[in-house]
């Protein structure tokens, strides 16, 4: 087993309270880093992120990959995962994460709000097995998404625009937004909508 960090390839982008959405990983394309990871991966790590959101759990990234000594601690956290979507059209996974008002968010937040494209990057572990010139991925198994500057798939994160209605509760706002973003990409299928809705 391997420890594997794989980054996104677009802006992140700048939603209400702080929050960032874009692109969180890619599968079934080569990535900068010469891997690939098979679509039933990113299913099993998709569907392994969405139990953990929809039981409460945190999952905690940092600003900058910690150190092996720093990888359980705290000092640097930046951000919490929020939502997960799945886009089969575009072979990947999107989300969203909440800025926290740490030292290491706030740095994030600056970064964001002066133009630097911000990255998102996997943390976790895996096994590879070369495949010609390419190195597949199996057993993915994903701890975090940290906040980087070089992303491997070339995906950054960006600040999104705030909801127009401030009455309205977080939870359907996010729902909107999802299917926003869904329907602004060609070919979203009635499947996908019923999805995000459900």
């Amino acid at each position: 087993m391997k420890y594997l960090f794989e980054q996104s390839s677009t802006p992140l982008k700048q939603l209400k309270d702080n929050r960032l959405s874009g692109v969180l990983f890619v599968f079934d394309r080569i990535n900068k880093n010469g891997r690939i990871y098979p679509r039933s991966e990113a299913l099993a790590a998709f569907n392994s992120l969405k139990r953990q959101l929809d039981s409460k759990a945190k999952i905690v990234g940092t600003l900058d990959h910690p150190s092996e000594q720093d990888s359980d601690k705290l000092t640097n956290a930046s951000h919490v995962l929020e939502a997960v979507s799945w886009d089969e059209q575009n072979k990947c996974v999107r989300g969203i994460v909440r800025l926290l008002p740490t030292r290491a968010g706030n740095d994030a937040l600056a970064l964001v709000k002066s133009g630097i494209p911000v990255g998102i990057s996997t943390r976790g572990t895996g096994n590879l097995s070369r495949k010609g010139t390419v190195l597949e991925v199996s057993n993915w198994k994903i701890e975090t998404f940290d906040l980087v500057s070089n992303p491997s798939s070339n995906e950054y994160m960006s600040l999104c625009e705030s909801a127009k209605n401030s009455d309205m509760g977080y939870d359907s706002w996010l729902e909107e937004k999802l299917l926003e973003s869904m329907l602004t990409q060609k070919g979203v299928s009635e499947a996908d909508i019923q999805r995000i809705l459900g």
